[in-house]
């Protein structure tokens, strides 16, 4: 367990910093940009068009999987959204097995970007990740908060 944390730290620090592409906005999604030193945090504009808050946790998530030119997918198009409800300012978020089945670096890396794109709508504070009802937040922790990643 301790060279897994250790290895998915390391992983995280490789991601540092993010760059913004696009024009600014109050949205964004964030994706990988490959570099010469390795991946980094790219965030691109995106907007959700539905005002249902629920709606657009969707939108968000689909985005996520289809990153613009330029940009990789930090979440797998493979990982399907089970179920999504947002209770208060609690986002709930219920993945297919093959995220449970991504390896630990990159479950990260998946949930760091779901977690920074669905935590900038208006109202959210904070994300509980499962995958098939089992829990999938690093650490172990319940809720995911900005806090719980820091990209730049």
């Amino acid at each position: 367990m301790k060279r897994l944390c250790i290895g998915a730290l390391a992983l995280l620090l490789m991601l540092s910093g993010c760059e913004r592409v696009g024009q600014p906005s109050a949205n964004g999604a964030f994706y990988l940009r490959e570099t010469t030193y390795g991946p980094r945090w790219a965030q691109a504009a995106f907007t959700p068009s539905s005002s249902d808050l629920d709606d657009q946790c969707m939108e968000v998530l689909a985005a996520l999987q289809n990153p613009p030119d330029g940009l990789r997918a930090a979440l797998p198009s493979g990982v399907r959204t089970l179920s999504l409800r947002v209770v208060g300012n609690v986002v709930y978020v219920d993945f297919s097995e093959e995220y449970a089945n991504l390896s630990a670096g990159n479950r990260s890396i998946a949930c760091a970007a779901v977690v920074h794109s669905l935590l900038q709508l208006k109202g959210l504070f904070y994300i509980s990740v499962t995958a098939v009802g089992e829990p999938q937040s690093p650490m172990y922790e319940r809720y995911c908060t900005m806090g719980t990643f820091m990209l730049e």
